[in-house]
């Protein structure tokens, strides 16, 4: 599958915004305990309603990730400034991944 630049990043940053819908602190859907969550962002905005949904759009998401690793990896330059932990995050499970995938084969 092909995708231009474009695309690619607006995929990640979706990712990355449906991400933050789970609260880190708590494990609730939809806020954050500090409260810095932006309130333009609601889970059904993404059609998540549980968070069986949010699992299962998080591996989607996580598998389409995977796939397209290395598009994926230069597009995150565009996305540090907005993004800068989830950016670094996502980098350092990839390459997790590489080496594990590596270490099998």
């Amino acid at each position: 599958m092909h995708e231009d630049f474009t695309s690619i990043v607006n995929r990640v940053e979706r990712y990355f915004k449906i991400s933050s819908l789970l609260c880190s602190q708590c494990g609730e859907l939809g806020h954050i305990c500090n409260g810095q969550l932006d309130i333009a962002e609601k889970p059904e905005d993404y059609g998540i309603h549980t968070k069986e949904d949010w699992e299962k759009e998080m591996d989607k998401e996580m598998n389409w990730i995977i796939e397209n690793r290395k598009a994926v990896l230069l597009c995150l330059t565009k996305l540090k400034k907005e993004w800068p932990e989830s950016c670094k995050s996502l980098r350092y499970v990839l390459s997790l991944q590489k080496r594990n995938y590596n270490r099998r084969n």
